[in-house]
């Protein structure tokens, strides 16, 4: 085989460095086409990212814009809409109270309105609050201040820290109309904020309800280690203390509980852990309707003043020494199919589920847990 030439050794050289070139650059391109494509499929799992640079202030921030309409959801049915957005990016500040609750296992309901009209809504639900902040708990702004809320229509924030005697918090929160996907608040003045020219001693904590997981906690945007520490605190507050105003005190649900057709009121007693009926009904047609003898429906009515209302206290054996709680959610409905309006009722702290149906006299016939 005759030896090379010098071109024909350099044109050899060429052609192999060519050709590793072109497999380099094929392969080059390929990890950055992949790369892409992670960073599509995968980047809005990795929402935190979006979080990186913060900027924290002691105040809220005033980037509200309430002109703003381009309204859109996030995937993960949050019944309240981002403006401008769309998700991950902000914004609305009742969107991310919902969102930061939802992260943590609880969804409030889905028909609340404006952050102004929260500590309503709370009350209406039956949510613990008070006016000392708590870890997982959201604080609510309902006074348009100009510092604390930009709006008539209030702000909520995330309570994420709480200094240790409960003077000062700190939050992580949205603002309508600013795309911004977290705004962190750091050292907010419980004293300050309810000044008369802010929030008038207005401002309200609306409590987790249930035990808070530190490690759902642990994951959620502007929380660190010694935050979650503050978790066990919370915890033990709510084990111990059930703070409602006295207008959420009594819950009253309208129905026919004995299924003779006629209504009656339940009442739970949130503080005390009490349920009761009152029958507003006329005893004698109570009786009339049970298709009693005359001279029965006479004897009752006279031992038992039946013209007046009736409290009727619930309980039975397996009732709790101190009541039934002060956590629970109570459902009206015909659930066992009888013609007869049933109670049934979920504890939230617990997990628990009780469905309880009435006699006609108003007393407990069954109690399933």
């Amino acid at each position: 085989m005759p030896p090379l030439t010098f071109w024909q050794a350099i044109s050899i050289r060429r052609y192999i460095s060519g050709s590793m070139n072109r497999r380099f650059l094929a392969k080059l391109l390929g990890v950055i086409l992949l790369i892409l494509l992670i960073s599509v499929e995968v980047g809005p799992l990795l929402g935190h990212s979006v979080y990186a640079e913060i900027t924290p202030l002691n105040h809220t921030s005033p980037g509200v814009d309430e002109t703003c309409r381009q309204i859109s959801f996030s995937p993960d049915n949050n019944p309240f809409g981002l403006c401008p957005g769309p998700y991950p990016q902000g914004g609305n500040c009742v969107w991310w109270g919902w969102e930061m609750w939802h992260l943590l296992g609880y969804d409030l309901p889905r028909n609340w309105g404006n952050a102004a009209d929260w500590i309503a809504d709370a009350e209406r639900t039956g949510l613990p609050m008070g006016t000392t902040p708590r870890v997982g708990s959201i604080a609510v702004f309902p006074v348009g201040d100009g510092v604390w809320a930009f709006t008539s229509i209030g702000h909520v924030a995330f309570v994420t820290s709480v200094s240790g005697d409960g003077s000062t918090f700190n939050v992580t929160y949205q603002n309508y109309g600013d795309p911004t996907p977290m705004h962190v608040g750091t050292g907010y003045p419980v004293s300050v904020i309810n000044q008369p020219r802010y929030q008038n001693n207005n401002l309200r904590f609306i409590y987790f309800p249930r035990p808070i997981d530190p490690r759902l906690f642990a994951r959620l945007p502007g929380v660190d280690g010694n935050a979650v520490a503050g978790v066990a605190d919370a915890n033990n507050l709510l084990t111990h203390s059930f703070s409602s105003s006295s207008s959420s005190t009594d819950q009253e649900f309208n129905a026919d509980f004995a299924g003779n057709g006629l209504s009656d009121l339940l009442l739970y007693n949130r503080v005390k852990g009490t349920l009761s009926v009152l029958s507003f009904t006329n005893q004698l047609r109570r009786l009339e309707k049970e298709h009693l003898p005359t001279d029965a429906i006479n004897d009752i009515a006279a031992e038992n003043n039946a013209l007046s209302p009736q409290l009727t206290s619930l309980s039975d054996a397996t009732t709790p020494a101190n009541g039934w709680g002060q956590s629970l959610d109570i459902h009206i409905g015909d659930f066992a199919g009888t013609g007869r309006s049933d109670i049934l009722l979920y504890d939230r702290v617990t997990g628990t589920l009780q469905l309880i149906s009435l006699t006609p006299q108003l007393t407990i016939q069954k109690h399933v847990i």
